[in-house]
């Protein structure tokens, strides 16, 4: 059965719920306490010997508290509680990260909060309101600003890389926010997305690529970047594929004729299709930039990258409206009409996944 399809040929009697997914539950693990599975069959023919399935969670109408009374409202982490990898507190952010991509939600921690200083949310609602301690989401925050790789000050945005034993594997984005006093940070797995390791005999080449790239994105040097890229075509594979999109769209940024840095925007788009959904919506924004330069209206030039956003992660996800949020704001440049009405419909979504107390949203508003 092709699930990326949405289609069936077998007789609906003979699946169970095993031949399902929905790119971010391995039904082979428990089920999370507080959902259950929701399986929806269309049939697209009279017969119904073909179906559509869409998989969803279910979710309790009681929270589950993830915060445990074991940790009061005045606990403050002691220095060494990352030190580690076994301490409490790490052991705490990797549940957390576990706990959001099983229970399918997202969460927005504001360590200055008054009270619900972690909300949990997920399609544009909800789920549960905790405040642990200041000192212990100021800590959660430190702990997976490092872990996706975040040293500079928001908006920022990164990604967490988690291997779940030797074949399973997930990614986390987390965007680093502003609020009128502090930051804020917004956790969210990145469903369908996963990654694997070079095999140990491309270890080595993976590192001098990975370098070379570096080099060339740091000294603006397009010999190394051609360079990088022709070696990840040389090495193939998924990490060559990788290397090379990269490679592709760093040539695309420093490439001064649009036609030519068009054709290294496809090049990325072609090569990461079937590998890294973030790496397609990089390379949409960059070809709908040059498609409104060359006069295209920008609701037209960016509606192939809303629609891949939509589907490939889903329209209330926060790496979906964050991105959406930031291409509105420079179609407000371009046609400031649409890009108002863009941002008018977008404004729930974003309120419900960064609050409506981002410094984002007081800027878009006033456009």
């Amino acid at each position: 059965m092709d699930f990326a399809a949405g289609v069936c040929s077998a007789p609906f009697e003979g699946v169970s719920r095993r031949d399902f997914s929905d790119g971010f539950f391995d039904f082979d693990e428990p089920l999370p306490v507080a959902s259950s599975w929701c399986v929806e069959v269309f049939f697209r023919s009279s017969d119904r010997a073909s179906y559509a399935a869409r998989v969803s969670t279910y979710r309790a109408p009681v929270w589950t508290p993830f915060f445990t009374p074991d940790l009061p409202l005045d606990y403050v982490p002691p220095p060494d509680a990352f030190a580690t990898p076994d301490a409490p507190l790490v052991r705490l952010v990797n549940l957390l990260l576990l706990d959001a991509r099983k229970r399918g939600y997202s969460v927005r921690l504001t360590p200055d909060a008054p009270s619900e200083r972690a909300i949990f949310f997920a399609d544009g609602g909800v789920l549960g309101r905790e405040t642990p301690s200041a000192p212990l989401v100021a800590a959660l925050i430190t702990r997976l600003r490092e872990m996706s790789g975040l040293d500079v000050p928001p908006p920022a945005i990164g990604r967490i890389f988690l291997r779940l034993g030797e074949t399973a594997s997930a990614v986390f984005v987390v965007h680093a926010c502003l609020t009128a006093t502090s930051e804020r940070l917004v956790i969210s797995h990145l469903r369908g997305a996963t990654f694997s390791d070079p095999t140990p005999e491309g270890v080595p080449a993976v590192r001098r690529i990975a370098r070379l790239l570096d080099e060339g994105r740091q000294g603006e040097d397009v010999a190394k970047l051609v360079r990088a890229r022709d070696e990840a075509t040389r090495l193939g594979g998924a990490e060559g594929a990788r290397l090379d999109v990269e490679a592709s769209m760093a040539l695309g940024h420093l490439e001064e004729d649009r036609d030519v840095a068009r054709t290294h925007y496809e090049r990325a788009l072609r090569l990461a299709t079937d590998v890294d959904g973030w790496n397609v919506a990089a390379a949409l924004d960059c070809l709908g930039g040059l498609r409104t330069d060359a006069g295209e209206p920008p609701r037209d030039a960016f509606a192939p990258l809303f629609t891949h956003l939509d589907r490939t992660f889903g329209a209330h996800e926060p790496i979906t409206v964050g991105w959406k949020s930031d291409v509105i704001e420079r179609m407000m440049d371009d046609d400031r009409e649409a890009g108002r009405a863009a941002w008018r419909a977008l404004r729930p979504a974003f309120v419900a996944a960064f609050g409506d107390d981002d410094v984002a949203v007081a800027r878009l508003d006033a456009r």
